[in-house]
């Protein structure tokens, strides 16, 4: 709200408080962001890999001694061996849908 608008609700008897200005170095804002997108990676990463072992676990009875730790690590591994860049995003889902014959839509 600038001064004008302001002026204008003062006149009309309504009490406004003005808004903090903040002002930050630009390596703190990278660093907000680091630690926003890294707390996002965690939930997103928590959330894709405990859905399909809960429905493994619950739904095809998947024992917690053997299968499911490995179905974990061999999912982290797939993650690693993308996220270290060997392939796209669109190069992956087509390998899902000629490998696993299941395609992923927007």
């Amino acid at each position: 709200m600038n001064r004008a608008e302001r002026r204008r609700l003062e006149k009309q008897g309504k009490t406004v408080q003005k808004e903090a200005v903040l002002s930050m170095k630009a390596s703190d804002l990278e660093r907000i962001k680091n630690e926003a997108r890294e707390e996002a990676v965690d939930t997103a990463m928590v959330l894709l890999l405990g859905i399909p072992v809960k429905v493994l676990h619950d739904k095809y009875g998947w024992g917690t001694k053997k299968r499911l730790p490995e179905f974990a690590e061999a999912v982290l591994d797939v993650y690693s061996d993308f996220s270290e860049g060997d392939m796209t995003l669109e190069e992956f889902r087509e390998l899902i849908y000629t490998e696993c014959g299941i395609k992923f839509q927007k």
